[in-house]
């Protein structure tokens, strides 16, 4: 899977560490190899203990303005904090009475709901070939979120699922990162692997997550 750098440098990076103790094991970088392996290993990133909503909104606004060539699916899955990302989008321009969009694009990123998804897929402006979905999840619940009494049309796992196989066609299932203030040591990982239809995570400690270019590097603002 192709996932391009920007000036040879991966723009999310951090340390993965063991889920339980969050000592370090390793470096994680996003690239096209390590992209390549989640989709042969049907494997997931879970960024647990990122600093807050606000932090993490800053950080996909960063990756939205880097020059990189590739395009970036987050799907923010509360409402509220849908909206906070509207709000303080480039795109936003004063309150409506529909309130935020089922999607909006703003450069490298295009923001959805899981319940958005459907009408992102009917749309021209759907990337066809994201470099990944960035699910942002302020409670790390979204994948118990099944529907009342087992009623898979309302199961918000499913629509994510869907979404992936939906883009498939174009090459392959886009991989899915996760991000949640939550620690991966608090949730139930294992119990969300399948709605999810994933094999497995790789952990990566979100305090010390980087996205975004490095400062000296330049990005597309405009």
């Amino acid at each position: 899977m192709d996932v391009k750098l920007l000036s040879g440098f991966p723009v999310i990076r951090g340390p993965r560490v063991a889920r339980m103790t969050e000592k370090p094991i390793g470096n994680f970088v996003y690239d096209s190899q390590t992209a390549t392996d989640m989709v042969q290993e049907n494997l997931a990133v879970f960024i647990g203990n990122c600093r807050d909503m606000g932090w993490l909104r800053e950080g996909v606004s960063r990756l939205a303005e880097c020059d990189d060539q590739n395009e970036y699916i987050a799907i923010i899955t509360t409402k509220v904090s849908y909206t906070e990302f509207y709000k303080n989008s480039g795109v936003y321009n004063g309150p409506t009475a529909k309130g935020a969009p089922a999607f909006w694009k703003e450069g490298a990123v295009t923001y959805s709901t899981p319940e958005g998804l459907r009408d992102l897929v009917l749309n021209d402006q759907c990337p066809e070939k994201p470099a990944c979905l960035l699910i942002i999840d302020p409670y790390g619940t979204m994948p118990f979120a099944q529907g009342f009494g087992g009623n898979s049309k309302n199961s918000r796992p499913k629509k994510v699922v869907s979404f992936q196989n939906h883009l498939e066609q174009f090459g392959e299932r886009p991989p899915i990162i996760y991000l949640t203030p939550k620690r991966a040591k608090s949730l139930s990982t294992d119990s969300m692997l399948g709605p999810l239809a994933l094999n497995g995570w790789w952990f990566v400690d979100g305090n010390r997550l980087r996205i975004g270019p490095p400062a000296e590097t330049c990005c597309n603002t405009n």
